[in-house]
């Protein structure tokens, strides 16, 4: 998804991250980015961001506008809609 996802926008338009809870181990994280090739930034050990952004479970994908506040959370087992996330992505961006 990641990848795809920034092929449509710019550094400049999204910042993609991502954030995992305090037990997680330095080795999984090592493990994780590597299996799954992340080219995202990861916040090791967040647990205040998870409350900070309203995070109860894993997967939750936020989006956050330009002022800070936090306009989409959804938290899912299955395949994010990447369409659906997509154009509320493209709705943020044209917000300029």
């Amino acid at each position: 998804m990641q990848g795809s996802i920034r092929s449509y926008f710019s550094p400049a338009d999204l910042v993609i991250f991502g954030i995992t809870p305090g037990e997680t181990t330095t080795e999984w994280l090592k493990n994780y980015v590597r299996e799954k090739s992340v080219t995202f930034d990861m916040f090791y050990q967040a647990d205040s961001l998870f409350d900070l952004y309203g995070v109860h479970s894993i997967p939750t994908y936020v989006t956050i506008d330009r002022k800070g506040k936090i306009r989409w959370r959804k938290s899912t087992y299955f395949a994010l809609n990447i369409g659906e996330l997509g154009e509320h992505l493209q709705a943020l961006v044209d917000e300029k």
